[in-house]
């Protein structure tokens, strides 16, 4: 993925992108990798893909739902803001059970 941080932050977060690099090395030696804004996962098109997820999800409308064109494969996440697990985000995330966490924290969201 990649991460849109707004000109308002006052740091980035490396965490996500060291996790990113990480799951490089499982990916086949043909396989070309294809980027997208972890902040617009519910408007990406085409073509379909696989995307690990990792790093920080903020919950927002541009994430809450995933594209039907993308795969989800949730290997290391952190849930920032609880408060934002709507009905819409809630479902979404069951649907592409199981949901691997980055910290205990998420775990005790995803409990909920």
């Amino acid at each position: 993925m990649v991460y849109n941080y707004s000109n308002n932050i006052k740091f980035i977060n490396l965490r996500n992108y060291i996790q990113s690099l990480a799951v490089l090395q499982f990916l086949p030696k043909n396989c070309y990798p294809y980027l997208i804004s972890r902040e617009k996962l519910r408007y990406y098109n085409v073509p379909k893909i696989i995307l690990f997820m990792n790093g920080w999800y903020d919950i927002f409308d541009g994430n809450k739902k995933i594209s039907n064109h993308i795969n989800p494969i949730y290997l290391s996440i952190h849930i920032y803001n609880e408060g934002d697990l709507d009905d819409e985000a809630i479902e979404n995330l069951k649907k592409y059970e199981s949901i691997g966490y980055r910290d205990i924290s998420t775990l005790n969201i995803l409990k909920k």
